[in-house]
Parts: C-alpha cells; sequence; structure tokens
C-alpha cells in the first residue's frame, strides 16, 4: 500500500548518493570498491546483507546491484 511521499517497491531501488547519511559517504554501486558500503540490513543468517548504496551481498562472495546484474567481489565487472 503506498501513502503519500512514498514509491512501491523495494526501497533500495533507485538509491543515489545523496541519500546516503554517511560521512565519508558510502561508495557508489559503480565504484570498484562498492562492497565496502555500509551494512544497512544485515540478514547474515539466511546468508545475505543490504548495503547503504542498494547492493545485496550474499555470504558467497557474490552480489546483486540494483539495477540486477551479478558480480563477484574482487573480480573486475
Amino acid at each position: 500500500m503506498e501513502t503519500a511521499g512514498t514509491v512501491a517497491g523495494p526501497p533500495f531501488l533507485g538509491r543515489d548518493r545523496s541519500m546516503c547519511s554517511h560521512t565519508p559517504a558510502c561508495p557508489d554501486v559503480h565504484d570498484s570498491n562498492c562492497c565496502r558500503a555500509h551494512v544497512v540490513s544485515d540478514r547474515s543468517g539466511q546468508g545475505w546483507c543490504r548495503l547503504c548504496n542498494g547492493i545485496i551481498l550474499f555470504d558467497d562472495g557474490h552480489y546483486l546491484t540494483p539495477d540486477g546484474h551479478d558480480e563477484v567481489v574482487g573480480l573486475p565487472a
């Protein structure tokens, strides 16, 4: 259900750097160090966490970007 000022769908889609309140700001999803962003939702019991920049980081070293691309931590895109 939507209310005034909200958007339907997952809250991490469409995020931009201006939404990060960390100092220094978390790395952008396109930066090579994107997986160093702060954890904002820890689901380590399920094998994943959501980072401030919208990335879903899995315990096996893979991550999903907000636009749906699957990457491996440490390998070039």
